[in-house]
This record gives C-alpha cells, sequence and structure tokens, in this order.
C-alpha cells in the first residue's frame, strides 16, 4: 500500500505505507531517532504513546507456581492472616484452618517469618488442625510445600500429618523432624511405609522444604535439592479428621514441634517442576 505524504515543497509523492509512518500520522511529533517525517495534524497526546520510554522498569512477571490462580493450588496459607482463631487461606477455595491447644493455655502465634509472618508453636500443646482433608478425596498426585525453622532438634517433631497415625489405611502423609534429620512416612493402604531420610538439619536455620507423591513414587527436596526418595504404594486419599501442622493429634497431641512454618501449599493432582521448586525457593 503506498500513501501521498504532503512534503516541504508541497508537493505529494507515494512512500510506503510502513508501520513506523503509520504511528507517526497520529503523532503531533516526530518520536525521537525516527526515520521518517511526521505529519502535524495527529491527534494530540499520541507522541507519548510513540516516544516508549525504553529505559522505563519493566514489572517482575510472578511465577505461576507462586500466585493462587494456578489451576492445582488446593489450599495456601502465607500465615499472615489470621482470623479469631482460623488460619486463613489465600485461594478462592476459603480452606480456612483452626488454631488450636491441648492442655495448655496458648495457641499457635505469629512470628517475623521468612517471607512476612510465620506461626509459631511452641513444641508441647500448640497445633494447627487441618480441616479441609475430607475435601481431597481420592487422587493420584499432589504436591507440598512450605518452610520451618525449628528451635532444637530433639527428639520427633510433626511438621505436617496429612493421616491419622492410628489409621493409615486410606493413604496419608507425614513429614517430620527425627532429631536433627528431617524424614517422611507415607501410607502404603495397609499402614505407614517405614521413614524414608530427607537429609540433616540443623536448629535455628530456615529451611524450604517440597514433596512430590503419586501412587507409586515419591520424593523429597531441601533447599532446591532432592535429599530422598521412594516407590512405596500410595493409598492416595485424605479422609482422615486427624491432620495438622505442628503436632501429631489422636488422643492428645504427640511430636510437638518447637519452632515457626511458614508458606504452607498444598497442590492436587499436580507435581511440582524442577522450575516450580526453583521458583518457590526463590520466593521472598
Amino acid at each position: 500500500m503506498r500513501i501521498d505524504i504532503p512534503t516541504g515543497r508541497g508537493k505529494g509523492r507515494s512512500v510506503p505505507l510502513t508501520a513506523e509512518r503509520l504511528v507517526n500520522m497520529y503523532a503531533e511529533a516526530a518520536p525521537e531517532k525516527s526515520k521518517s517525517p511526521a505529519v502535524l495534524h495527529g491527534t494530540p497526546g499520541f507522541a507519548g504513546f510513540a516516544n516508549l520510554d525504553e529505559t522505563a522498569p519493566i514489572p517482575p512477571v510472578i511465577p505461576l507456581i507462586l500466585t493462587k490462580e494456578h489451576p492445582n493450588i488446593f489450599v495456601w496459607y502465607t500465615m499472615d492472616d489470621i482470623d479469631a482463631l482460623s488460619l486463613v487461606d489465600e485461594t478462592d477455595y476459603f480452606r480456612n484452618s483452626v488454631l488450636a491447644k491441648s492442655g495448655g493455655s496458648t495457641y499457635p502465634g505469629q512470628v517475623p517469618g521468612a517471607i512476612g509472618q510465620a506461626l509459631e508453636f511452641n513444641g508441647s500443646t500448640e497445633y494447627v488442625t487441618l480441616t479441609w482433608t475430607g475435601a481431597l478425596g481420592d487422587y493420584d498426585s499432589g504436591a507440598i510445600s512450605f518452610i520451618f525453622k525449628a528451635n532444637d532438634v530433639n527428639g520427633s517433631q510433626a511438621l505436617v500429618i496429612t493421616q491419622d497415625v492410628a489409621n493409615a489405611i486410606d493413604g496419608g502423609i507425614f513429614i517430620y523432624l527425627s532429631g536433627a534429620s528431617i524424614n517422611y512416612r507415607v501410607g502404603d493402604g495397609v499402614t505407614w511405609s517405614g521413614a524414608v531420610g530427607g537429609g540433616a538439619i540443623a536448629a535455628d536455620t530456615v529451611y524450604r522444604v517440597q514433596f512430590n507423591w503419586s501412587k507409586t513414587s515419591q520424593e523429597i527436596f531441601i533447599d532446591g535439592v532432592s535429599t530422598g526418595s521412594s516407590s512405596t504404594t500410595f493409598g492416595g486419599s485424605f479422609l482422615s479428621t486427624k491432620a495438622s501442622l505442628g503436632a501429631v493429634n489422636i488422643s492428645g497431641i504427640g511430636s510437638p514441634f518447637n519452632g515457626f512454618i511458614d508458606q504452607f501449599r498444598l497442590w492436587k493432582d499436580y507435581t511440582l517442576t524442577a522450575q516450580d521448586i526453583a521458583d518457590l525457593n526463590g520466593e521472598t
């Protein structure tokens, strides 16, 4: 296509209509470094469009895995939002959980965490009851991610358990500290599997944990590094009413955790990719 553009001598000539010339037709001034003239009868304000600031900062793109818009996100506790005794779910599913205590006078409380606020447990009576496990039902795969810091590395300390220890027939996941190591066990449809070591940990140190599972394999990552895996036949069903953070809750609590947990997420029917794990470990 060609179009006549007036020249300074009052005569017209036919030139190719390029994208740059088309923009310039609607500018009141020639953009900087433009190779073609501007027609000065354009619409005011288009010069700003034509003169884009190439030095302006570009807003960062947030990886999908870090957002509630991920299609497989099931629950996400940032630990920043507590409403009375409810731990608020940041997804659009509103799967809040409940701050709880067993015989003590205090509930888990907020402390400065790795990202915003974290939830601190006292190592004796405080825990969180996860109220949504029945909604998970039966499925083939999933993933968990969270951040924690232990105040000590003495004895057994439960981080997350998605099934009653005494009733693993439906399946379940148990991630916990055993002294100075992090371990996990899964429900194999009959009972709990043997412990799988996930690596050494130290007190007063922040760690980021990701855990992938399917009905035939499981793997744990600490600070982005795979530190343990197994091929247990996993029951894959979450029907317990005893799931919790910070303790095992059956008849009274056991293995109470002394430290904080931050940024707890669970995805259903999805396993984390290497890029997802890198993004989660780089989150600030």
